[in-house]
């Protein structure tokens, strides 16, 4: 029996290319290993995470139990065995460090699809985690402050996207684009293929490339903003204003953008290295317009 995990993780476990795989774990069917047991028929039922079998500086993707789990009782004294597959909390160095554990496997090769992965992504940081797990270990794990600072580095734009994903993925509403658009006439073929380009052919929100979907250039302060609130003319088709978009987030996006909006695309493009950075003042623009 496979029982996957439902807890989100941090985002950036979701980019390591492996899992561990853990070793056989035993227990017994006997009265002292009881209440680990009901803990496996638990997660086995759908009742619990797997995440409820974790130690500290574990974080369980998935586990084998044995199909007949429901019918011990704590009395046959069988051996029972079980086998799981996780991340320790430091193997997001390996971003950093480009090294893998000695029981490294590939997600495919453990029943782990890209597509589970990514649906336990959170836009939240590891190390938060990495330093209360020094302080468990001690001596015996120490967060070096560079590795911080590159974990750091690598984490901000996933999370960034990720909160850009999740919040553009709505259903069209009466303000959301609904024609069957497949280019926009202001944006010429050649500043097209140059923002796709710049963009690795890879939706900003979604991440999915051109091999699994029509892509298209888009707008992120929309056009009709633009025309509303008489901001700078050349937004139209200067390019901080552009990225590139599959047809699905474009079409379940509002010809709008909230507060939120505009602070999820300044933290997005907040790196002096971000093709969309000169954008950041006239989003700062359009909130004090917007406060008005």
């Amino acid at each position: 029996m496979e029982v996957y995990r439902k807890n989100p993780v941090p985002v950036i476990y979701t980019e390591l290319g492996f899992v561990r795989a853990a070793p056989p774990s035993m227990l017994a069917d006997c009265p002292e290993d009881l209440p680990r047991l009901q803990l496996l028929q638990r997660v086995a039922g759908g009742k619990s995470c797997v995440s409820e079998l974790e130690h500290s500086h574990w974080l369980i993707v998935k586990a084998e139990l044995p199909d007949d789990i429901f019918a011990w009782t704590g009395n046959t004294w069988k051996v029972i065995e079980w086998r799981m597959y996780f991340w320790k909390l430091w193997d997001a160095e390996t971003l950093v460090n480009d090294s893998q554990p000695a029981e490294a496997i590939r997600p495919a090769d453990a029943g782990v699809s890209a597509q589970f992965l990514n649906s336990l992504a959170h836009p939240t940081s590891c190390l938060p985690m990495l330093r209360e797990t020094q302080k468990v270990f001690g001596e015996g794990y120490k967060l070096k402050q560079e590795i911080a600072t590159v974990l750091e580095q690598i984490e901000s734009p996933l999370i960034a996207c990720l909160k850009l994903g999740t919040m553009k993925q709505l259903k069209p509403s009466a303000n959301s684009r609904s024609q069957n658009v497949t280019g926009d006439p202001q944006i010429s073929p050649r500043l097209r293929e140059t923002i796709l380009r710049r963009g690795n052919y890879r939706c900003l929100f979604c991440g999915q490339d051109s091999s699994a979907t029509s892509l298209e250039v888009n707008h992120i302060i929309p056009r009709n903003l633009i025309n509303k609130l008489h901001l700078a003319s050349a937004l139209h088709t200067a390019l901080e204003n552009l990225c590139v978009t599959c047809r699905d987030c474009n079409r379940g996006k509002c010809d709008n953008l909230t507060s939120e909006d505009i602070e999820y695309y300044r933290k997005a493009f907040s790196s002096q290295g971000h093709p969309n950075h000169d954008l950041l003042p006239h989003l700062t623009k359009l909130s004090e317009l917007q406060a008005l």
